[in-house]
Formats: C-alpha cells, structure tokens, sequence
C-alpha cells in the first residue's frame, strides 16, 4: 500500500522548519518476517469482517465528527526525525519501504486525522504531518476492540433492562390504579397502589384509597382519619370538609349548624355535590330564621338544579310543602291540614315536629267547634306552647252542670226511673237509648245525689259515666279517657230493659243491696 505525497508549500516548510543540528536521519521500522510468496493469508469469517467493517465506520465517523487542529503541530526533534530533510518529502525508495512496513505491520490504526492506516509507533503521521493522539484504533486488535466494544454495549443494555424495565412496569402498574380510583373501583386501586412497594406515593394512595371506601360506606369517622394521615394528597382537605359539614347536619341529629355546614360546604368547593349543598344549607337557614319567601325561592332552585344527595333533596322538597301549607294557614285557610298531617307523620326532621303542632291545632279548633272539647283538649295538650293552643286547651275543661235531666228529646212521658249515684267522690253521668240506639234522655248527678228520669214506656238501655267533675268536658264526651264506664244489665245479661207506661222504677247499684249489674264499657263506647 502506498501512500499520497502531500507537497509542503515553502512558506509552510519555512514556518516549521527547525535546526539543522536537531536534525536526524529517519529511523526505519524494523521489517517484521513475511509470509512466503504463494502462501495466503489466512482470512476470518465474514461475519467478523461485517463486524469489523460496522465498528471501524462507527469509529471512523466518530473521528471525522472531530474538528481539525487549528495549527500544525510543534515540529519537535521527535516529530520530525521520520521526515525527510528535503523539501520535507520522503524519498522515493523510502516511501516504497515505509509503504510495505506499512502493510505488513501487525498493530496498525487510524490517524485522527487523516483516517488513514499508519503504525501505531508512529509518531507523526507521514501523510498529514500531524502527530496522532490517544483516539487511534489498533488494526491488527480490532477483533478484540470489537468484543470489548460489544461486551460494553451489552452491559449498558443489560443495565438499561435491569433498572429501566421494573420502572416501566411500576409506571403502567402507576397509572392504572390512578385509572381504578377515577373510576370509583376503591379496593382494587389500593391493591394496586399497595403492589407497587414504594413507587412514588403509592403508599399514600393505598391509605386515599381506603379513606374513599371508608367514605362510600358511610363511615366517615374513619374516612376523616385516614384523609388527615395523607395530608394534602388528592383531594384529601377538600373531603375533611366535606365530611365535617356533612357531620354538622347530620341526618340522625335536630341540633344542627347549617351555617357551620354552608361555611365548609364552600371550602370544599367544586368536590362532589359542595356547591349545591351550600345554596340547601343556605335555604335552610332562611326557613330557619322565618324568611319564608326567601327560603322558598332558594329551595325550589335547589330542586330544580338535583345537584344534591336524593336525602336531602327530599327535605327541601318537604320544606317546601310545609312554606306552601303555612301560607294558606296564615290567611286562615285550614285546606292545608291533610298536608301537615302527611308531614308529621312521614315528613323530614326538619318539618315533622312543628308540622304536627299546625295539624293537632286545626284539629283541635274543629273539635272544639263541634263542642267535642275532651278530643280537641287532647290535640291542644299535643301542641302546647303553638299559638293560643294552651289557653284553647283550658276552657275545654268545661263546668259541670247540677244533678237532674241535661237532656230529653220529648216533654211526654209515661215512665219515672230514680236512680242513686253510690259511687263514692265521683259524679254521675246516664245516657238513655231506645232500642234504635236514639239518644232519648241523660241525667247528671252529682256525689251523693240521685236524679229521676221521664219517658214513654218501651225497651231501653242504659250507658253510665263515673268521674271526677273536673275533669267534666260536656254532655257528648263526658270525663274523656279520665272517667269510668259501664253498661247496666237490668235483666239477666240483656242490655235492654222493658219499661210499662205507667209505673214508677227505682235504681240502685254498686252496692251490697243494689238491684242491677253492670258491664265494663270504654270511652269509644259511651
């Protein structure tokens, strides 16, 4: 192989030359044996050849990617001791000498240059001038430089495998329980999370993930606790208040903030149903503070919205009927009553309670009106404390009336019935049926008295009251609940008894020589 003669302009020579004293003759290598005429050289395979070609590009480009030294190098007596004194152009045989060293040498490499093979004792390359540097590649240990190279190359591989590929695999395990989590699959998610040891904050994750469970289940002192060990992961603050409001109205409880509840309603703002929560707290105090009109307009955008839990949809919904029901109340239209009554019975807390006082009062003034004061005492009792319902509850307390006839539906008669009241410290009150159950006549009598009874002959019953003329609530309910009743039984166990015109009649029980019994009765009964 032969090399290129680069001509030396004497402008360069002049600028580089040095000292002829310092000058030496060029050593020559020292020829190695060479393989006998006839004989080939014995040739790798193919595949190490493509190996070595692949590698040798690769490093070829790598050296060309270098940029040119910017000045010739400093022409030492080192660097110049293998040029030729003249014209600094070697001599002809010497170049066809230095040519055939050059392809015979065991251990060549590339210029950095140049690109070009030269020995790797060479100090200075004879085609470019340039003294080489540590960046040369040795030809003749290529097949060794390529298994190292190759060795390398597999350990950078083996260590992108070893670390990158787990990671990759944490990073998809990462992402898909974040995936289970949005789509509510808690307990998977915190498997997952759980799974991945470590990576990232999956260890918060797994307890965010259990506080959500926790939170879907209704328990949400758990779910409080466990959001507060996560700190500000997530969404974890905005729950701790969402739960904290929801606790503040609490469904099982009748003491409840709703001004504390709105408050945190807020700060939890944009999470799960908060803003809509805050405008039904915001109703619910107005109706708390008797803006009926305000608390109105407000609930009933509330419905309209369903922005809300159904549970408390349907105490705005209940909260409204009751506003609906009071406004006609308050224009003393009681058509109202069948929806208080609905609502305090079925109704929510929020309504239930103060429903039943308008539903008893309307009842109670009906009975009243009806002069049945012991059933409108009873609702006035009920709702004591609503409106004028405890002064209406006393006057149904009304005054007894004196020993005789209360009662008659004729001024005829053919028949004198006496009868003694022998119930100690009660008075007496006797109702008398024919036996089409017609109310014919009633007596009052008082402790210790009788009373005597006037009318056609015929068959009658007879229902009696015992009680404490105190608790006395008129003709048609008696004592109420507070009296004692009976039926009198004149013949045998017959209800009935056949009273002659004409005749005068004596009655006497409850005691020893009493000449009727009797059968316990009930107040529905009298």
């Amino acid at each position: 192989m032969y090399y290129e003669e680069e001509n030396l302009n004497e402008e360069t020579v002049q600028e580089e030359a040095v000292p002829e004293e310092q000058l030496e003759e060029p050593k020559k290598p020292k020829k190695k044996k060479t393989a006998k005429k006839g004989t080939k050289k014995k040739t790798e395979p193919e595949t190490e050849k493509l190996e070595e070609t692949e590698v040798a590009e690769a490093v070829e480009e790598a050296v060309n990617e270098e940029p040119a030294a910017e000045e010739a190098p400093d022409m030492t007596t080192e660097t110049v001791e293998k040029v030729p004194e003249e014209n600094n152009q070697p001599e002809e045989d010497t170049c066809v000498e230095l040519s055939e060293e050059i392809e015979e040498a065991e251990e060549m490499m590339n210029c950095p240059h140049c690109a070009r093979q030269i020995p790797v004792r060479a100090k200075f390359c004879p085609y470019c001038g340039k003294t080489p540097d540590e960046k040369g590649v040795k030809q003749g240990g290529n097949k060794k430089k390529l298994i190292g190279l190759a060795a390398a190359a597999l350990a950078v591989v083996l260590a992108i495998m070893l670390f990158a590929v787990p990671a990759i695999q944490k990073s998809n395990g990462y992402k898909k329980s974040l995936q289970l989590l949005e789509e509510g699959n808690y307990p998977e998610a915190a498997e997952g999370f759980r799974a991945l040891e470590g990576y990232k904050d999956s260890d918060d994750y797994v307890v965010y993930c259990n506080a959500l469970d926790s939170f879907a289940k209704g328990d949400l002192e758990k779910a409080v606790s466990r959001f507060e060990s996560v700190g500000e992961l997530a969404d974890s603050k905005r729950y701790i208040s969402y739960i904290s409001a929801l606790q503040n109205i609490s469904w099982d409880s009748y003491d409840n903030d709703y001004a504390e509840a709105k408050r945190l309603f807020e700060e939890a703002e944009g999470l799960l149903d908060s803003e809509g929560m805050a405008r039904y707290c915001e109703g619910i105090l107005s109706y708390q503070n008797e803006k009926d009109s305000d608390a109105m307009n407000q609930l009933k955008a509330v419905l309209d919205e369903k922005a809300i839990n159904d549970m408390y949809l349907t105490e705005a919904y209940d909260v409204t009927r009751f506003l609906s029901a009071k406004q006609l109340f308050d224009q003393d239209d009681y058509s109202g009553f069948d929806e208080f009554k609905d609502l305090a019975s079925s109704g929510s807390r929020l309504v239930s309670d103060v429903a039943s006082d308008y539903a008893d009062y309307i009842e109670g003034k009906e009975y009243y009106e009806q002069e049945l004061y012991y059933s409108a005492v009873s609702c006035f009792n009920r709702c004591k404390g609503f409106k004028d319902a405890s002064d209406l509850a006393e006057s149904c307390h009304r005054d007894r009336p004196g020993t005789g006839i209360v009662y008659r539906n004729t001024s005829s008669s053919s028949v004198s019935v006496t009868i003694y009241d022998t119930k100690d410290e009660d008075d007496m009150f006797i109702k008398i049926y024919d036996t089409n159950d017609n109310l014919v006549e009633s007596l009052y009598i008082r402790d210790g008295a009788s009373a005597t009874a006037y009318f056609q002959g015929g068959s009658f019953r007879m229902a009696i009251a015992y009680g404490d003329y105190n608790y006395w609530y008129g003709p048609k309910e008696a004592f109420g609940s507070m009296g004692t009743y009976q039926r009198l039984l004149l013949t045998g166990n017959s209800e009935y008894y056949s009273f002659p015109s004409g005749n005068s009649f004596t009655l006497k029980f409850n005691v020893s020589n009493g000449n009727v019994d009797h059968k316990s009765s009930s107040y529905g009964d009298f």
